[in-house]
This record gives structure tokens, C-alpha cells and sequence, in this order.
């Protein structure tokens, strides 16, 4: 096993021993230790936008960086294709719980909500070169964001790969062309590694998406998704485990262009399905997009987007699911949740072929947050998803069990 730590100092001269690719392997466990102090000043870093427009920026501070004003803290002319961020995470591996897997995911998207955690980096794609200025005032430990957003999941079938940066956001700010919540999808850092993206345009050319932006209220939307696996097998399993405050009025369907299976996302809460596996690419520059190769989209989402239901006193429902912990567990983990009103409501774990394996609540619930708990030490090793159903809405989450 190993990891990997990317380091990047513009002022190294890479003539003096310590540039021009000299690595060195290092005993684990290792510390790696820092000098210095936090800065109690805002901090100015250049933007370039040579190539992609990728530039790695660092949360100087120790706590969480809110980056949802990320637009406003530029400056001498700099601009930025997206107001969204990409941060590389890792999560548990299916097919060997104690290690992880690593993969991008979107500031937009839990468990991240906007902030970017203390010791992380986060990509942001510049259009234009300038300054940009990280303020203190953005120090925050967390930030909830009360977006309409579906999220999806691709992992290879035996768990050693897995894409998470694929999701769409309903704002009222969306302009229904490129706008600042659009956002186009970096290469995995990974080999083998597998890709789900949404098709678009941006300048007219055609690109992969990390992140799609529509109107709060889209009506009919159609919207391409491109999977690939690049040396990860050909056998991979769909998931969609964010659909946060969507109204119950809204249709959701997915359909696979090739079987011409529909899949409600609503009902099910996975698909798994295989595809004509790709060679492994080699690893290349960190802050590289990735491409698009022409292909056909192997599924289209189809929105249909009826009246609003969620949305009581002009904000909206705060129906959610919190993520178990801990995660993997062993033993008893604890999950919490919140209804927006009170009512009919089930909480469930379900296994990766949809059987259901145990009810954690079930009938007429209060309003307002809850927990319950889950006996990992009663299920066989593996990977869970727990499912939350309550007013027309249905919330997900991921649970890995392990021994």
C-alpha cells in the first residue's frame, strides 16, 4: 500500500536538488511536519490560465475554507470558468474495507457543502490569469448548503475504482447556458480507474462535466451521462446517493441507451451494468481535464419537473440523511436523519442487489431530526445502502461493513 502527497512550490529551481522529479521512498508510518503559523491576514495567490485553467490552491488556515464566494475574491482582471471547486477524497473500498479509494469531488457536493476542510487543497479553473484573494472571514469548521442537488456514484464492480464528481445543482441563479455552477471534469488521479460525467458545450466546443447547473424549477430535462472504465474491468454499478430537497413532484428516469432499461431513481437505489473496458491511461499532470472522446452517452436522465411541493414559507424542506458513523463499522453504527413534517416515513439498509436486510424505522415519524442505529455486527461484510423514504422524497447513503 501506498499514497502519494502532491507538492507544488512555483519558486522551486529545479536545479537544486530538490526539483526536477527527485523522490525518495519513505518507512511507513512517517510525519510530515510543518513549520509556521496560520496567517492572520487574508492571502494572495497568482491564477494562471495556461492550459486547462487549472490552479491547486490550498486552505491556508486550520479550520474549513468556505469557498461558496469564491467569484468575489478576485482581483486584476482574473476570471473563473466555475465558481466550483474539485477536492480529492478518499473512500472506503469495497473489496478491501480497510483501504480506500481515492476520487474528486465537487465543493457543491456532500460531505464537502461548500468548505473545504483544513490540510485539504481544492482545484479551481481560471479563464483568465490575475490575483486571487482567500479571506480571513472565510474561515468556517462547516457550512450546510440548502441546494437542490442529485448526485451520482460510479464504481467498478469489485470496488477498486470509484468516480463521485457527478452532480447537478437547481439554483434561481442558473442561466440555463455555461454559467459559474457549471463545471468541467478533471482526469482521475487514479490507474485503472473508471469516469462518470454529464455531456455539454462549453464555448461552443463539447466537454465532460463534473458538475451540471439548471433553474430551480428546470421543467424538461434531458440530460446526457458518459461512463468509461479505464482498466478498472468491464462490470460497474450506477448509484445516486444524494437527491437532496428535490420536490416529490418531480419524475426522475433513467435510461440505459444500450438494454433500453428505465430505471426510476426514486425506486431503485443502484444499476449495475457493464461496458467495453478501455486500457488503463497512464498517469499523467495533475489539474489535466478530462476529454471528450466523441462517444455516444451510454444513459440519459430525464427530469420532469411537475409544481413544487417542498417548499413551505418560501424555503426549502429540510428532509435529510446524514452520513453513518462510523464508516466502515464493525459494530453499531449510528445514522442520523430529519423530516420536514411529520408523517408516514421508512429508513432501511438495503444490499448492492436491492434485498432488503433491515428496518430501522417505519410508520407515522415526528418532524424534525432523529437517529437510529445500525448492527454492522449482524450483517455479513460489505457494502450497504441505507435508504431513507418520507414525503414523496427518497435520501441515500453509502455503509461499508467490515470484520
Amino acid at each position: 500500500r501506498g499514497f502519494a502527497w502532491y507538492l507544488f512550490d512555483n519558486d522551486l529551481d529545479p536545479g537544486n536538488g530538490f526539483g526536477g522529479g527527485t523522490s525518495q521512498s519513505v518507512a511507513l508510518p512517517t510525519t510530515l511536519t510543518a513549520s509556521g503559523s496560520e496567517p492572520a491576514s487574508d492571502v494572495a495567490v497568482a491564477l494562471h490560465a495556461a492550459g486547462d485553467g487549472w490552479n491547486l490552491l490550498g486552505n491556508p488556515f486550520l479550520v474549513g475554507l468556505n469557498v461558496s464566494t469564491v467569484n468575489s475574491w478576485l482581483s486584476g482582471g482574473a476570471t473563473l470558468a466555475s465558481a466550483v471547486g474539485q477536492v480529492w477524497q478518499c473512500a472506503p473500498n469495497s473489496a478491501n474495507p480497510p483501504a480506500c479509494v481515492g476520487s474528486y469531488v465537487t465543493t457543491d457536493t456532500a460531505p464537502l457543502n461548500g468548505v473545504v476542510p483544513a490540510w485539504h487543497a481544492v482545484w479551481f479553473q481560471a479563464s483568465a490569469p490575475g490575483t486571487l484573494t482567500i479571506p480571513t472571514a472565510a474561515r468556517a469548521p462547516s457550512r450546510r448548503q440548502p441546494l437542490r442537488r442529485l448526485s451520482f456514484e460510479l464504481a467498478a464492480g469489485d470496488g477498486s475504482a470509484l468516480d463521485r464528481a457527478a452532480t447537478l445543482v437547481f439554483r434561481e441563479e442558473a442561466t440555463g447556458a455555461w454559467d459559474l455552477w457549471d463545471l468541467e471534469k478533471l482526469a482521475s488521479l487514479n490507474a485503472p480507474s473508471v469516469r462518470v460525467a454529464f455531456g455539454g458545450e462549453r464555448d461552443g466546443e463539447r466537454v465532460l462535466k463534473a458538475q451540471g447547473s439548471y433553474a430551480s424549477d428546470p421543467g424538461t430535462l434531458d440530460i446526457p451521462i458518459h461512463v468509461a472504465s479505464q482498466g478498472a474491468g468491464a462490470d460497474l454499478v450506477l448509484s445516486w446517493p444524494t437527491l437532496d430537497d428535490l420536490p416529490a413532484s418531480w419524475d426522475l428516469l433513467l435510461t440505459d441507451e444500450q438494454t433500453g432499461a428505465t430505471i426510476d431513481l426514486r425506486s431503485e437505489p443502484l444499476y449495475a451494468f457493464s461496458v467495453a473496458e478501455q486500457p488503463a491511461r497512464q498517469r499523467g499532470s495533475p489539474g489535466t481535464s478530462a476529454r471528450h472522446a466523441g462517444d455516444e452517452a451510454r444513459f440519459t436522465l430525464s427530469i420532469r419537473a411537475g409544481a413544487s411541493t417542498s417548499e413551505e414559507g418560501g424555503g426549502l424542506a429540510e428532509t435529510w440523511l446524514g452520513v453513518p458513523a462510523p464508516n466502515p463499522s464493525s459494530g453499531t453504527a449510528v445514522v442520523r436523519y430529519s423530516l420536514a413534517s411529520g408523517g408516514p416515513a421508512r429508513l432501511t439498509v438495503v444490499d448492492l442487489l436491492g434485498r432488503e436486510v433491515a428496518v430501522l424505522a417505519d410508520g407515522a415519524l415526528p418532524a424534525g431530526e432523529a437517529r437510529a442505529e445500525i448492527a454492522a455486527s449482524q450483517l455479513a461484510p460489505g457494502v450497504y445502502v441505507i435508504r431513507l423514504e418520507a414525503t414523496g422524497e427518497v435520501h441515500t447513503q453509502r455503509a461499508v461493513v467490515v470484520r
